[in-house]
């Protein structure tokens, strides 16, 4: 249910900018809203999914080998 809800919300909002964006003619400002919408999904999606799994900060350290 929760991710019927995030999706709702993501998209409705997003399709309202977007309808913006484009009437104003900001194509780069877009893009990048597209990217950050895009990325904000997937990161959601991934702590919805299971939320006691590890960090995405943990698996960024780890590519860094960084312990704390």
């Amino acid at each position: 249910m929760s991710f019927l809800i995030m999706f709702l919300v993501v998209g409705i909002v997003g399709f309202f900018d977007v309808k913006n964006m484009v009437n104003s003619g900001l194509k780069k400002e877009l893009i990048v809203y597209s990217i950050f919408l895009g990325a904000t999904v997937i990161f959601a999606t991934l702590y919805l999914k299971n939320p006691l799994r590890r960090t995405i900060l943990d698996m960024i350290l780890d590519l860094f080998q960084v312990s704390w």
